[in-house]
């Protein structure tokens, strides 16, 4: 399986209801399965990662995905 993470801005733009997907923290990327945009997306506009994909993983637990909590 593969995932595509792009624009907010570039997916709206291609027509998608990007309500329910996932989005960074501060709403500028997002992050869909690639089958949902294939035929659609520019694969210069988004970046492709299969889902056992280190870069993928590290990316997901970025402080740009995911909030860290300090713990007590």
């Amino acid at each position: 399986m593969n995932f595509a993470i792009g624009n907010t801005e570039y997916y709206n733009s291609l027509g998608f209801d990007t309500t329910h997907w996932r989005k960074s923290l501060d709403g500028t990327q997002l992050v869909v399965h690639y089958d949902t945009i294939q035929f659609l997306a520019d694969e210069s506009e988004v970046t492709i990662y299969r889902h056992d994909d280190e870069a993928f993983r590290e990316v997901m637990m970025s402080e740009e995905w995911t909030e860290h909590v300090e713990e007590e």
